[in-house]
């Protein structure tokens, strides 16, 4: 019976880790640059989180520098992102049964 530590282990070895660092650090230093842009005193910080996090994520796993954060609202990668894993549950239903 494997746990998750064993599945995920191999993962997040030190050398694997060292390696997605670059793209960590360049996705922060765009991020940095976003906040920068964008200084007002009002800020939705777990919608900016989230563009974020899809930023990283995507340049991480996928092997894609989407620029999400220059231009969030109109970028088609994060457009479908936010489809995929910030749909409601309710409308989910919907279209299921839809489907029946």
């Amino acid at each position: 019976m494997s746990t998750s530590r064993t599945l995920l282990s191999p993962i997040f070895t030190s050398g694997k880790l060292k390696g997605i660092m670059s793209a960590v650090h360049d996705s922060t230093d765009d991020f940095m640059d976003f906040l920068a842009k964008n200084n007002n005193d009002d800020l939705e910080v777990k919608d900016t989180m989230q563009i974020c996090t899809c930023e990283i994520l995507a340049r991480i796993g996928c092997g894609v520098k989407p620029d999400i954060l220059k231009d969030p609202e109109n970028n088609l990668f994060y457009k479908q992102v936010k489809k995929i894993f910030f749909i409601s549950h309710s409308s989910l239903y919907l279209d299921f049964m839809e489907e029946i």
